[in-house]
């Protein structure tokens, strides 16, 4: 089952992270992504900003395995919630 059974709409403001570059970008316009949602600490907690570096360095092994899953089974990118929504 796939998600093109219905008209996709623009996301506002989407952020993505790529899976190759291993950096979190606005997301290209009409691309298919995975998404990770998961608990990952207090609200005091910071991420780490992969907006800034070239390795995922300090990345859950979660995220990290994720964006090598994501890769195996064809896709490019993935919404992680704690990298990809603004704080």
């Amino acid at each position: 089952m796939t998600c093109d059974l219905f008209q996709r709409k623009p996301v506002p403001n989407l952020r993505l992270t790529d899976c190759e570059r291993l950096r979190v970008m606005p997301a290209p316009e009409n691309v298919g992504y995975v998404g990770l949602s998961y608990v990952w600490g207090s609200s005091a907690s910071r991420a780490p900003n992969m907006e800034d570096q070239n390795q995922m360095n300090g990345v859950d092994a979660v995220v990290k395995d994720a964006t090598r899953a994501t890769l195996q089974i064809g896709y490019s990118y993935l919404w992680v919630d704690r990298y990809c929504i603004p704080k």
